[in-house]
């Protein structure tokens, strides 16, 4: 992982967004970045894609675009929206990074700390119990399955 990647000399203005995303020094910048066995120029591309689609994305500050898909970029999620790893999030003329609940299960499968993990939704007519214990918390879920299982109201990931 490159030490220097904050150290990108970016434009100051926020409408050169999209050139700074298609420039050769911010390519190499991903590739420093990002861990070894994932493709820097896929997630080069998704970047692009989503500066370039997202009008409100494209008016942010570079800074703020920078920093964000250089933590993407280290963490090797994926920006396509559909896989629901990662999202970006424009306020005003900031861009905040969100990890998506996909992307925590794919940085828990790769961390090795467990071989399996599940997400499920509890909805508004399941059985649900959550009860906090000293040495080990009791979860029972048991899904409605007559009549409905209504709107989902939260979610939790064994």
């Amino acid at each position: 992982m490159a030490d220097n990647v904050k150290d990108i000399t970016v434009p100051t203005e926020p409408k050169d967004a999209r050139v700074f995303v298609n420039s050769q020094k911010f390519a190499q910048a991903v590739d420093a970045a990002i861990p070894r066995g994932l493709s820097g120029a896929r997630l080069l591309r998704q970047m692009q894609t989503a500066v370039n689609r997202n009008e409100q994305l494209s008016k942010c500050s570079v800074v703020s675009l920078r920093d964000c898909f250089m933590d993407i970029a280290q963490l090797g999620l994926d920006l396509t929206p559909a896989l629901g790893q990662a999202y970006l999030v424009p306020y005003g003329q900031e861009v905040t990074f969100v990890v998506g609940y996909r992307g925590y299960i794919d940085l828990f499968r790769r961390s090795g700390d467990a071989s399996s993990i599940v997400a499920r939704e509890v909805c508004e007519h399941d059985d649900f119990e959550l009860e906090y214990r000293n040495d080990e918390d009791h979860l029972v879920h048991r899904p409605a399955l007559n009549g409905g299982r209504g709107k989902a109201f939260a979610y939790y990931g064994v």
